[in-house]
C-alpha cells in the first residue's frame, strides 16, 4: 500500500485578497511541476484553500515551498497595490 502525505492551507481576511489568490494562482494548477502531485485550490465562505496530496514526501515538500511562494508573491503585490509597506 502506498504512502499518501497532504498538507491543508486556510487563508482567511480580506475577500479582494481572497479573491486575487483565488484568480491569479487557479492557473498554476495546470502546470507540470503540479504532475507529482495533487493540488486543489477553492475559495470557501472568505477563506482561500490550498490542499496538496502526494505520494511522495519529497515532491511534497517542494510543492509546499513553491505555492507558499506563490501565495507571497501575490500578497506582496497586493500590499504595494494597496499603498502598504512590504513588511
Amino acid at each position: 500500500m502506498q504512502q499518501k502525505y497532504e498538507f491543508n492551507l486556510s487563508i482567511d481576511g480580506d475577500t479582494r485578497l481572497i479573491e486575487l489568490l483565488y484568480n491569479n494562482l487557479i492557473i498554476e494548477t495546470e502546470k507540470s511541476y503540479a504532475s507529482r502531485c495533487g493540488i486543489e485550490i477553492r475559495r470557501e465562505k472568505g477563506s482561500f484553500k490550498l490542499n496538496i496530496v502526494s505520494n511522495d514526501i519529497v515532491s511534497l515538500r517542494a510543492n509546499i515551498n513553491t505555492w507558499l511562494r506563490f501565495i507571497k508573491v501575490v500578497e506582496d503585490i497586493y500590499k504595494i497595490v494597496k499603498g502598504g509597506d512590504l513588511n
